[in-house]
């Protein structure tokens, strides 16, 4: 199902308003980003937009396909969810807990956690797994991170020509996590008051449709009432004219019948 099939299936449905209130959390603390979505078109785009972000990619990290493959079983069940009108709360939060409360770390795809670990897994993937788990807050010797976090630094200095996919510099975080989180706001928005839109259009669709079939439905009982009341003056004045004329000609018998013998 496209998105725009959803919006038309939830324009349409009895359900409406719940569809469009219903609401879910996400927070990903590994990579710094929390989205609040509000209404089921906005959370089938916001997953279908991973899934094709990740498509992009021919070669991903099997962390990330995993998280690919959970967004894909997402979209599927809301596609049914809405296919079977449920409007149970508990059915949709039980079908969306795999992105809501996973149990693995989750990567949005055009996160720079997510594009660095690609890098990583494409052009070092010796060292893909040692990036995974420094980004995960797991390392080798986990009783000596700052070590860890050391021998990162180190390798980076090393690699200078590589260093700028690791780049993390907080004003950066800090602006990419506000303009995503302002532009996820406004396509909720937006989302919401174009859903309310096809709603209303589709109602006066409905409203009026319903109107011509009562315009139409008056004039053919008008017309069928005069029909009925035009016939029946019109057989009235046949039968009173047939009548009149048989009465004429039934005096204009007799009267030849009484002039012919006066006249002889």
């Amino acid at each position: 199902m496209t998105i725009k099939e959803v919006k038309k299936k939830v324009a349409e449905s009895v359900n409406k308003d719940w569809l469009q209130d219903y609401s879910i959390q996400l927070n990903y603390p590994l990579i710094n980003f929390s989205a609040s979505l509000k209404g089921v078109i906005s959370i089938f785009e916001f997953v279908t937009q991973q899934i094709e972000g990740y498509e992009k990619y021919q070669n991903l990290p099997p962390e990330l396909t995993t998280t690919r493959q959970k967004f894909i079983n997402v979209r599927n069940n809301i596609v049914h969810l809405i296919n079977t009108e449920d409007v149970a709360a508990n059915s949709w939060n039980n079908n969306l807990a795999i992105i809501t409360d996973g149990d693995m770390p989750f990567f949005v795809y055009n996160s720079p956690e997510a594009e660095f670990l690609i890098n990583v897994y494409e052009k070092y993937p010796n060292n893909y797994q040692g990036a995974y788990d420094y980004i995960k807050g797991v390392t080798n010797n986990p009783n000596d991170k700052g070590y860890f976090d050391g021998y990162l630094l180190a390798y980076e200095f090393a690699s200078k020509d590589f260093s700028k996919l690791a780049e993390r510099k907080d004003a950066e975080k800090r602006s990419i996590a506000s303009t995503r989180s302002d532009f996820q706001t406004q396509l909720n928005n937006s989302e919401l008051e174009l859903t309310e839109y096809l709603a209303q259009a589709n109602q006066k669709f409905i409203d009026y449709s319903a109107a011509i079939d009562k315009f139409k439905n008056t004039k053919e009982e008008l017309y069928n009432n005069w029909f009925d009341n035009t016939s029946g003056e019109f057989k009235a004045f046949n039968e009173s004219s047939h009548d009149k004329v048989k009465e004429l000609e039934s005096l204009y018998r007799e009267k030849l019948k009484l002039e012919a013998p006066a006249k002889y």
